[in-house]
């Protein structure tokens, strides 16, 4: 230990030598030098001798310690994410042949389309960092909350289910099946330059009142997360998203009673979003 520190204060009496030297002159480049030692003496220490800081004593086949998890992660894309969140204990085999042990604080799953394969994002306990890995490795996983568990070719099916399961998958589902009602009461609440909470709770009460049975709070609380991103509505797409409420057989008049109540949820009356919104009941009563 102490031959490695050695080699560390030569290094860093040379680079602040070198550092220093074109800009101040040989004479104060050893000061720069001392300075450089004296900074590094505190990181060095910690790096080299504190226990807190060193990595399980996990080896390659070659028997060198491990470092670095392989990176399994893919290089940003526009991939469908899906909140998916909870505890999780895994068994992993990267490329190298090299198993690990993780607990694992999961919080998205999703597919590579380009990669083939299925992929979960975390907090790896064992590294005490964000990880990714690769579905297909994963020898075993067991879920903490309920004991379940799968193996190798299993786990995909089994974070599958874990999935159309979850509130993410509710408030999606929901989401896709009735983008179009959505549409046409986002385009009323925002008439205003406005979107306020009162309007969300109005556009998720219509949810809830047309997909029983009743909505968790978590559930709920991605609706308004999603709302608030819900890109804005033209005349034009409305037009065409209230043709398509009309042929699905929905109950228009609960949604033209949601229109009013978004108008309602503010005391002083808009003129803009009051024309707006009887112009959608009028379009979607025709």
């Amino acid at each position: 230990m102490e031959t490695i520190k050695g080699f560390i204060y030569l290094f860093l009496i040379i680079l602040g030598t070198i550092f220093f030297a074109p800009s101040f002159g040989w004479g104060y480049s050893f000061v720069g030098s001392f300075l450089f030692v004296i900074v590094g003496i505190p990181i060095i220490q910690t790096l080299i001798e504190s226990p807190d800081v060193k990595l399980p004593n996990i080896k390659f086949p070659s028997g060198e310690n491990l470092e670095k998890d392989f990176w399994e992660g893919t290089l940003f894309q526009d991939y469908d994410y899906k909140e998916l969140k909870g505890e999780f204990f895994i068994e992993y085999k990267d490329p190298n042949n090299l198993e690990t042990k993780r607990d694992f604080s999961m919080n998205t799953f999703y597919y590579a389309d380009d990669q083939k394969d299925y992929f979960i994002q975390g907090r790896c306990h064992l590294r005490k960092q964000n990880r990714t890995f690769r579905v297909s490795r994963i020898q075993k996983i067991i879920n903490k909350e309920t004991g379940e568990f799968a193996k190798n070719k299993d786990c995909e099916k089994f974070l599958n289910d874990i999935y159309q399961n979850s509130p993410f998958f509710i408030y999606e589902k929901v989401f896709n099946d009735h983008s179009s009602d959505i549409n046409c009461l986002m385009y009323v609440a925002r008439l205003d330059g406005r979107f306020t909470k009162k309007e969300k709770e109005a556009i998720v009460n219509y949810l809830e009142e047309i997909n029983p049975p009743t909505f968790t709070e978590e559930i709920k609380d991605l609706m308004f997360k999603y709302l608030g991103q819900w890109e804005d509505v033209s005349q034009t797409k409305l037009k065409k998203e209230i043709q398509k409420v009309k042929k699905s057989g929905r109950n228009i008049n609960i949604l033209c009673d949601t229109v009013n109540n978004i108008v309602k949820t503010t005391k002083t009356k808009n003129p803009v979003a009051v024309a707006g919104s009887e112009m959608v009941v009028k379009l979607l009563k025709k």
